[in-house]
């Protein structure tokens, strides 16, 4: 994402860096807090959920300060016309609606609250959808196995790429299993419309929030056969090819939805598919706690697992 957003990594003890990554750590009860500000805005002059809603505030201007100063080195460092990441774009675009008028679109408030969105939305739940592959392979160890014998007939010792996916069908298959069983947003993101309209004979009146259940649908016996097990072979057909569901919904849909799906997509593929090239998921014996339920998570900006810890072993 650093790459994407402003065109180098960083270290990680880089203060821009550990900004990013302090305002999207998955607090459960600040989380909660938010949430609940959210869904029922009345709650915000309560005093816990106030405190929190004024701490994330200070936790966003610092980080603004940040980001601005970014913007300032981009800004002198850029070639005109030119873009190598996603604040150049948006500073050329700017330039150019600005030739026109002002433009609401292309302010500095709404660039800094876009790469606040990219970091959140493209690092927190990446993450914790690495944290729920890691778990899984802990309680399914087949899975990992089987992944592991696809990278070892179809990629071997060479850098995995995305190539390679269309030939490994199972992986693929795990990957939507993951998206599917692991919901990392429940009930998505509110939603509402500037116009009254009419939903299979109901009326959703203008201005009213409509919270979408993921995890309703993610779990409808009437589409997924027993959704209370993970089997990536749902997504199998007879011929052992992968098969997209249209009813997994992790991503959210319609004109609305995650902007960056295929990003994620092609994240969580190379990601898995790399660290298992090359190491193993274990259980870590001398963790005396009993490993979490793989569906008995905690909610906080994403619902991620409880934690555990494991041990990677070099894979031949």
């Amino acid at each position: 994402m650093c790459r994407v957003i402003f065109g180098k990594q960083f270290e990680y003890n880089d203060v821009l860096f550990q900004h990013s990554a302090k305002n999207f750590l998955n607090d459960p009860w600040k989380a909660m807090m938010f949430n609940l500000a959210v869904l029922l805005p009345f709650t915000k002059i309560l005093p816990p959920v106030k405190s929190v809603l004024d701490e994330s505030l200070k936790q966003q201007e610092d980080s603004f300060s940040q980001f601005k100063k970014e913007i300032s080195r981009i800004q002198s460092e850029m070639k005109a016309s030119k873009f190598e990441n996603f604040i150049e774009a948006f500073l050329i675009e700017q330039k150019r609606f600005g030739e026109f008028g002002e433009n609401e679109f292309f302010t500095e408030k709404q660039l800094l609250i876009y790469i606040r969105d990219l970091f959140g939305a493209g690092c927190e739940t990446s993450s914790s959808t690495l944290l729920c592959c890691f778990l899984t392979f802990l309680h399914y160890p087949s899975c990992q196995d089987k992944i592991q014998s696809q990278i070892r007939d179809i990629i071997g010792i060479q850098t995995p790429s995305m190539e390679h996916r269309d030939f490994m069908p199972y992986t693929q298959a795990f990957v939507e299993e993951i998206f599917r069983y692991c919901t990392l947003a429940p009930i998505g993101i509110p939603r509402c419309s500037p116009t009254d309209v009419e939903i299979n004979g109901f009326i959703v009146r203008k201005d009213v929030k409509v919270i979408f259940n993921i995890w309703g649908a993610h779990n409808d016996s009437n589409i997924f056969e027993k959704p209370e097990e993970f089997r990536p072979e749902r997504f199998l057909n007879d011929e052992g090819m992968f098969v997209r569901s249209k009813y997994v919904f992790a991503f959210s849909l319609g004109r609305r939805n995650c902007l960056g799906e295929q990003l994620a997509r092609m994240e969580i593929y190379l990601f898995v598919v790399s660290i298992l090239q090359k190491l193993s998921v274990r259980h870590n014996s001398s963790y005396l706690n009993k490993l979490p339920a793989l569906d008995d998570g905690v909610l906080g900006i994403a619902y991620v697992p409880k934690p555990f810890t494991l041990t990677f072993v070099k894979t031949n």
